[in-house]
């Protein structure tokens, strides 16, 4: 299966949420049981973790860059907020950053809150705070719109812009350290 929430079609953000079933070639477009799903948005990351579950973090709403943070969970078809312990130590309000889930954790980095970042934060679901991750050695500049995968203990990521030009970089983020 194949998920997509939201975006912006040419006019207006959407909210809407749809499943793509690879086996019949499919869409079909999901309405939650009993929830509200997040607010109309786009450049906002969907991740999904080993339980089922995906979450929705941040984004633009046509107005503000936004910083909450939601949960599906596949089984139950319902939306909830995701309620951290320490929301005060997690990342700005953004969009066009990046995220990935690695060991029962998001690792968002970058994007843009008014000014370009460099920054990266962790997220553990099962404890449900957040976590900067400090600069040590090597950093990517400040960038946003970067795509990113994981790969074993690593996650790589490409390019991006850093409100200047396209960026044409590569980097390497080794989890086990914590350092790029």
């Amino acid at each position: 299966m194949f998920y997509i929430f939201g975006g912006y079609d040419g006019t207006n953000r959407r909210n809407d949420f749809f499943r793509f079933n690879f086996r019949t070639n499919s869409w079909t477009e999901i309405f939650a049981n009993d929830s509200e799903p997040p607010s109309a948005r786009d450049r906002h990351t969907a991740v999904a973790d080993s339980n089922k579950n995906l979450y929705i973090f941040a984004g633009y709403d046509g107005f503000n860059r936004v910083d909450d943070f939601y949960r599906f969970n596949i089984t139950d078809a319902r939306w909830s907020l995701v309620q951290a312990l320490n929301s005060e130590q997690g990342p700005s309000p953004r969009h066009s950053h990046t995220a990935v889930v690695y060991n029962g954790n998001m690792f968002i980095f970058g994007g843009y809150d008014g000014h370009y970042r460099a920054d990266m934060f962790k997220f553990n679901f099962q404890r449900r705070v957040w976590k900067e991750i400090h600069r040590e050695g090597v950093w990517p500049k400040s960038r946003y719109r970067t795509a990113t995968t994981v790969m074993g203990h690593n996650m790589y990521m490409f390019g991006g812009h850093d409100g200047a030009r396209q960026l044409n970089d590569f980097y390497i983020f080794d989890f086990g350290t914590e350092n790029w």
